[in-house]
């Protein structure tokens, strides 16, 4: 969710011609449609907006919030950590975050995510009811715990049990010689005997029970001391798409898609491997080559001094709700690509250009006609899709840096090339052009020798390697993964695993930004 977005549904609801507008109805449309809850909250602590996921989450009627301050509708609520992220927000205009737990007026509760960002009229709230997923988690621990203790306390039975029978045993031998003497004695030893072996048959019984529950439940794994797979149930491998036999004696890399950082694993097994629980949603490969996400929760079983022996691992399958929030997200970026890239600022600014150039040079200005033309051509035609041809996000890249020049030809310079033929790559929208973008703004635009921008392009095989490269300040702080620069990254990574985007100082002056693209086979075109 971005604030371009928050200004749209501010401007739907204003009164007046704006409202009327399909633009202002459509936005609405999404949000209202979203499901995620979206709040506006003025300064003055009064509901300006909601769409209908939060009206739920109120549990009010809608006429029973808006207009009316957080304080009436749910007294107490200014000493909760809530309402002060959102009076940090509201003082530092800077975005913040919390996973709170709301109490309502009647008592129940219920689990959030919420995101909170500034807004022109007050702050602008962004809520996730995870009350199921915290309820589950919560669920599957108890379940885990208790399952926990009662294979410690049928394994201790297990040694009891057997104990019995060597102590029966010993009985018989030495009772040997005086059989015949002892006949009864023989009889009632054998009962023992039978019992200690019923017993021991119950015991089993309900350790396969145990394991059956938990089969028919979720998929489960488990791996000894070095991580390597020494058992899987069915449901593991009927939704991965591994036999028994291929993941026995494998790690869980065999499924590693490549979406996660290797940081994020390093931190699972550092916490598993101080004998603590480790929870957390894993984007993993099918043996088909097709995603699927788990919601993992990893308990280790350790010895009497704390060093694990084994992982127990129990996996639910997420993959169709992390599926649909990517369809919102990508909704949203969407509806954030029209608003950004179609600017009146950057629009206004190169039609003076043109104005200009028609007096002195019409040739020029008839070129940045058609260039402002095919950039806004692009954007209409391509808003709407995930990927696009390489070719074509380069040429929509290299119209933009053009305009870039004609606007600041006496001061800025463009050198654009590519070599490799990349007929058959495809990458995520909007990949290359805001680099550019970035490298004039915080690189070049306001010094007054000017500078240069130059993009290269080359290929090998199924690796691209785009550099998009300026002489100007260098980075200024290192939180450079922020806004745009962020979303290109996660989008790289989510649809092209193995991709990935640095921005870095170059030595020699100046900030480079290296786009590595990692193009699967069945993701080339034609194929």
């Amino acid at each position: 969710m971005t604030d371009a977005i928050f200004s749209a549904i501010s401007g739907a609801l204003d009164s007046g011609s704006e409202f009327q507008s399909l633009e202002a109805s459509a936005i609405r449309a999404v949000i209202d449609d979203m499901p995620e809850g979206c709040q506006i909250i003025t300064r003055d602590w009064r509901y300006l907006y909601l769409n209908r996921t939060a009206v739920e989450h109120s549990r009010k009627k809608r006429e029973e919030i808006i207009g009316r301050t957080m304080m009436e509708c749910y007294p107490g609520i200014e000493s909760t950590p809530l309402f002060h992220k959102m009076e940090t927000v509201m003082h530092d205009r800077e975005p913040q975050s919390l996973q709170t737990v709301f109490t309502y007026p009647d008592g129940r509760t219920g689990s959030f995510d919420v995101h909170i960002t500034p807004h022109p009229q007050g702050v602008v709230v962004h809520t996730v009811d995870i009350t199921e997923k915290k309820t589950t988690e919560e669920q599957a621990a108890v379940q885990n715990k208790a399952l926990q203790t009662r294979a410690a306390k049928m394994e201790a039975e297990a040694l009891l049990r057997t104990r019995e029978l060597e102590i029966a045993n010993e009985r018989l031998q030495s009772m040997n010689v005086i059989l015949t003497r002892r006949e009864s004695d023989l009889q009632s030893q054998t009962r023992k005997l039978e019992t200690a072996y019923r017993n021991l048959g119950d015991a089993y019984g309900e350790m396969a029970r145990f394991r059956q529950a938990l089969n028919a439940a979720a998929m489960v794994s488990i791996t000894d001391e070095k991580g390597e797979i020494i058992e899987v149930n069915d449901n593991f491998c009927g939704i991965s798409g591994w036999s028994r036999k291929e993941l026995i004696g494998q790690t869980h890399r065999i499924m590693n898609s490549g979406y996660h950082p290797r940081e994020f694993f390093d931190t699972m097994w550092k916490t598993i491997s101080q004998g603590n629980i480790w929870k957390g949603e894993i984007r993993n490969l099918k043996k088909d080559g097709t995603m699927y996400w788990a919601d993992t929760t990893i308990s280790p079983i350790v010895d009497s001094s704390g060093k694990p022996l084994r992982f127990v691992a129990i996996h639910s399958d997420i993959t169709q709700r992390k599926e649909a929030e990517a369809r919102v997200d990508h909704t949203t970026n969407h509806l954030r690509v029209l608003q950004d890239r179609m600017s009146p600022h950057f629009l206004f600014n190169t039609l003076s250009v043109i104005h200009a150039f028609l007096e002195t040079n019409p040739e020029l200005a008839d070129e940045a006609i058609l260039m402002l033309a095919e950039n806004y051509r692009f954007l209409i035609h391509n808003s709407h899709k995930e990927m696009i041809p390489f070719e074509v996000a380069w040429e929509f890249m290299s119209n933009y840096a053009r305009l870039i020049g004609l606007r600041h030809m006496d001061m800025i310079g463009i050198d654009i090339s590519k070599s490799g033929d990349f007929s058959k790559f495809q990458i995520p929208l909007l990949t290359l052009q805001p680099l550019v973008e970035n490298a004039y703004k915080h690189g070049l635009r306001g010094l007054r020798e000017g500078g240069m921008v130059t993009v290269t392009a080359q290929i090998d095989g199924e690796i691209a390697v785009v550099k998009v490269r300026d002489n100007g300040v260098g980075l200024m702080k290192s939180n450079i993964f922020a806004g745009t620069l962020g979303g290109i990254a996660e989008r790289l990574r989510y649809y092209l695993p193995g991709s990935d985007l640095r921005i870095e100082n170059h030595p020699d002056g100046g900030v480079i930004a290296t786009v590595v693209i990692q193009m699967k086979k069945e993701r080339l075109l034609n194929q």
